[in-house]
């Protein structure tokens, strides 16, 4: 079986609530023989560099993270007003972010 794992944050460090639920998960499908697949968005807020991401973890869950900073700004607020999408939404969507899960 293959799961692909899209995480709002780093799993790693596993230092608070979020990123402890998401490594345990990916740890339990692991040690399921499940072939994981770890696709991250790392923002501004939570950044992680992906060298502080250890080696073996890497390689277990074929982790990767895409950069994006994703912060409420008052000129995204305002042009959002004339948008049908969601501001939340908007900020989390991203081609770079797209590309690598159709990779």
């Amino acid at each position: 079986m293959r799961v692909l794992q899209i995480c709002n944050k780093a799993p790693y460090p596993p230092n608070d609530g979020s990123s402890i639920a998401i490594y345990n998960m990916g740890e339990g499908f692991i040690s399921n023989n499940v072939q994981l697949h770890v696709l991250t968005i790392n923002t501004k807020k939570h950044f992680k560099p992906d060298d502080q991401i250890p080696i073996e973890y890497k390689e277990k869950s074929h982790y990767k993270s895409v950069y994006r900073d994703a912060s409420v700004t008052p000129w995204g607020a305002f042009a959002n007003l004339f948008s049908s999408q969601s501001y939340f939404v908007s900020r989390f969507y991203f081609s770079e972010f797209e590309k690598a899960l159709m990779e």
